[in-house]
């Protein structure tokens, strides 16, 4: 039987990135919590929230009782390959805006095969050679490209998006939602040293030196 849960949302960590505005926020309640009737599960709480800043909709929240934390924040964003930085090339953008509709949508397996996907064409467009990714990952160190802790979280990608795409015996193949988060994680962080951090610094370069320098 399901037990005498908290129902005052006041009570919760309601942190969340808003879906509307992108933005960290802590939501407003605007309903109490109601759990599930499941007897096989009563660990997910459910209300209705509102991001504080203006022009936002109204959210659905499904909130972890046990881990004290929102699970999962309704509707998804549209992430859209656009939305994402015009530094990055078209192709990797739009791999990288699949994979984060993977994430929302709780497909943790094309999660990290489109996160392995990306970081392969990352490794191309930037002039890595050899024809395994694992040899375009060192490649990409040896030239001074990323550093030794990008160096490794890279086969980190590399290996569970092998996982996610082949099936396994050892039980690796089951990609927890930690897991796709950490490997998108990465893929992103690859993407601001890569494209991102150098157009920005060239662009505020160009703007110092002035026109005609």
């Amino acid at each position: 039987m399901r037990g005498n849960y908290e129902t005052d949302p006041k009570k919760f960590n309601l942190d969340l990135r808003c879906p509307g505005c992108g933005h960290l926020v802590r939501a407003i309640p605007e309903t109490q919590a109601v759990y599930d009737i499941s007897v096989h599960s009563d660990q997910m709480a459910h209300l209705v929230a509102r991001c504080p800043r203006k022009h936002c909709d109204v959210l659905f929240v499904r909130y972890d009782r046990l881990n004290d934390c929102v699970d999962r924040v309704f509707p998804f964003p549209e992430n859209r390959a656009e939305t994402l930085h015009s530094a990055i090339p078209a192709a990797i953008r739009e791999d990288v805006a699949e994979a984060r509709r993977c994430w929302f949508g709780g497909s943790n397996k094309g999660v990290v095969v489109l996160s392995r996907r990306a970081m392969q064409s990352i490794a191309l467009d930037k002039g890595a050679s050899g024809d395994k990714l694992a040899d375009q990952i060192a490649s990409l160190f040896r030239a001074g490209q990323i550093t030794k802790s990008l160096h490794d979280a890279a086969h980190e990608v590399r290996f569970f998006g092998n996982f996610g795409a082949h099936p396994r015996d050892d039980g690796l193949d089951a990609i927890s939602d930690s897991d796709a988060k950490a490997v998108m994680g990465i893929v992103e962080q690859l993407l601001t040293d890569l494209y991102v951090r150098p157009h920005e610094t060239q662009q505020l370069t160009a703007k110092r030196k002035g026109p005609g320098v």
